[in-house]
């Protein structure tokens, strides 16, 4: 058949219409080395240069096969997390485009006013913690404001609080897989401190974080966003006119259902992790610079793409180590890093200099205790504005 009715059966044909067509471009970020591997590809062909055009094409596929593995790695280890014979969990966290959680809810930017009014919305942003199961998989989406810090802290304490909720009745498996972004609020020494403390006071064994390759990190994550989105688009008049945070979250919930184990909060508070933690940290483990100075034998200087935290066999401390790429046999650092061939140091990158407390014991202040502080505070900067308003007789004036 032809290449035009081949392509008219598969876009209209009902046996098809089960199958999801993928659009050809996103609004997400661009991987550099594709484009750069593409426009490569392009000046050879306009060159002739049959050399050239068998050198570009090799290296544009060496970038995409690792882009691929990385993935499959990924794969593996959602699978082995849905393995009710294995003893691991697979966890993956994600946020929403901001622009499309907004109060009211818009499909599409109403129109040139938009943006002069884009201001007058509640802008919120949604959290999404997705546990790999069998048969179906967990989700918890946890939606805040603008009134509450992000970065690391948002991250790190989305995931305890899922992790509180999957675990209240029953052990942690031993190893934890975390999936994630390239972005800073996920790749940073709070996040994996947190692992840390998971693995110190023994709720794991073994926890692994891995972030895929800027540009290929479109995952089953995003998809549920994109179910989310869809189910927002069937409300009549494509918005949610006049609809509170709560009415988001029924609406989001309501969208879920249909395909998840879902469960939406609305975060009011969270902990300062990073202030939290960064006291414990080892001295010699300051930041993330000296990582990268180390990389596997002519792979060039890249970001370490994979951690594991767990316990230094002679002592018990708790440590880590990192690979450039899942595909990698060695974990750094290496015992010389000079060598021909590198060997893997186990001392490993020691993370804690003092023991840390407990993050999901009683040694931590609970959400009760959090909106209580929070409502003490704001009674006593109102005693103070009342007081220096003046007599009683006159109305003080409180900000708000």
């Amino acid at each position: 058949m032809s290449y035009d009715y081949w392509c008219k059966i598969w876009k209209y044909a009902p046996e098809l219409a089960r199958i999801c067509h993928a659009r050809r471009t996103l609004n997400f970020q661009h991987c550099t080395l594709c484009v750069e591997g593409n426009a490569a590809v392009a000046a050879a062909l306009k060159s002739g240069d049959k050399d050239k055009i068998a050198e570009t094409k090799c290296k544009r596929a060496s970038h995409h096969g690792e882009a691929r593995s990385e993935r499959l790695g990924y794969h593996g280890r959602r699978e082995d997390g849905r393995d009710p014979a294995s003893d691991s969990v697979s966890i993956i966290l994600d946020k929403w485009d901001s622009a499309k959680c907004t109060v009211p809810y818009f499909a599409r930017k109403p129109g040139g006013w938009w943006n002069v009014t884009s201001q007058q919305v509640l802008a919120q942003h949604v959290l999404g913690v997705m546990v790999h199961a069998t048969p179906q998989n967990k989700v918890h989406m946890y939606t805040f404001n603008d009134s509450v810090a992000g970065g690391a802290n948002n991250n790190v304490e989305g995931l305890r609080r899922t992790l509180a909720a999957e675990y209240a009745t029953k052990p942690m498996p031993r190893i934890m897989y975390v999936q994630a972004d390239n972005a800073s609020d996920n790749k940073n020494f709070t996040v994996l401190l947190f692992l840390g403390l998971l693995v110190y006071h023994d709720y794991v064994a073994d926890a692994y974080i891995s972030f895929l390759l800027v540009g290929h990190t479109h995952e089953d994550i995003d998809a549920l966003f994109s179910v989310i989105s869809r189910h927002f688009r069937q409300i009549p008049g494509h918005s949610v006119e006049g609809k509170t945070p709560q009415s988001f979250q029924e609406e989001m919930g309501a969208a879920l259902a249909q395909r998840f184990v879902a469960e939406c909060h609305i975060m009011e508070s969270v902990l300062d992790w990073d202030g939290y933690l960064r006291p414990h940290l080892h001295r010699g483990t300051s930041g993330m610079a000296h990582v990268d100075l180390e990389a596997e034998p002519e792979s060039g200087a890249r970001a370490p793409h994979r951690f594991w935290i767990h316990r230094r066999e002679k002592d018990g401390a708790v440590v880590l180590h990192y690979k450039e790429l899942d595909t990698h046999p060695i974990w750094l650092p290496s015992i010389d890093p000079s060598a021909e061939t590198l060997v893997s140091n186990p001392d490993g990158i020691e993370l804690f200099a003092s023991p840390p407390p407990d993050p999901m014991g009683g040694s931590l202040p609970s959400e009760v205790e959090l909106r209580t502080k929070e409502v003490k505070e704001v009674s006593e900067r109102t005693a103070k504005c009342t007081a220096a308003a003046g007599p009683a007789s006159k109305k003080p004036r409180i900000a708000k």
